[in-house]
């Protein structure tokens, strides 16, 4: 409805129109997929909802030999040390982290990803050339690539839990990340994060 006010020679004065809503709209009202990727952004595969192993069985033992992970493990862990590598290179904010961490290990998390954004950073003051002025930004192999993902390797221990050892790159320097992910509730948490 939009209301508008006409003054004696018929000229508007004032219109009224409704206001937008301030509530964002719900799922079922939302156009596709809305999650486009901006640049520099890695595409990340969508949670699932399915649980990690069936329970096994009464009578049957686990094998003591931790067992291969199944593919949403994986997939988990893919997502969390890619969202990890980009907020490292500084490409998310750290509170993109909150729902994908466990209350209690949240502050850990941020700590050790922060310590390790400011040795990176750091790196990057140092290898400035002498007589240039720091806004220029640092020059050479450290100020041309951000941190990378070099390898990872999952292991599933037992069921619901899946440890995540990634090695990544910073120029010619490596460091590497371990990730302990728990299935609660449907979704997989971090809890713990270890930088190395």
């Amino acid at each position: 409805m939009t209301l508008t006010l006409v003054s004696p020679d018929g000229h508007p004065i004032l219109w009224v129109r409704p206001a937008p809503p301030l509530d964002p709209p719900y799922d079922d009202e939302r156009p596709g997929d809305l999650s486009a990727v901006c640049t520099g952004q890695l595409e990340l595969p969508r949670p699932t909802r399915i649980r990690a192993h069936p329970p096994t069985p009464a009578g049957q033992t686990s094998s003591p030999m931790p067992a291969q992970p199944c593919a949403e493990s994986r997939v988990a862990a893919q997502r969390f040390v890619s969202i990890c590598i980009e907020v490292l290179n500084g490409f998310r904010p750290i509170a993109h982290l909150r729902p994908l961490a466990t209350a209690l290990e949240y502050a850990k998390i941020t700590n050790q990803l922060t310590r390790r954004a400011v040795r990176i950073r750091m790196s990057h003051e140092r290898g400035a050339v002498p007589g240039r002025s720091a806004s220029a930004g640092p020059v050479g192999p450290a100020s041309t690539a951000g941190v990378a993902l070099r390898r990872m390797r999952v292991c599933e221990p037992r069921s619901g839990v899946a440890e995540a050892a990634a090695v990544l790159a910073h120029g010619e320097a490596t460091f590497a990340m371990a990730v302990r992910l728990e299935h609660r509730r449907g979704q997989w948490y971090c809890a713990l994060l270890q930088v190395i």
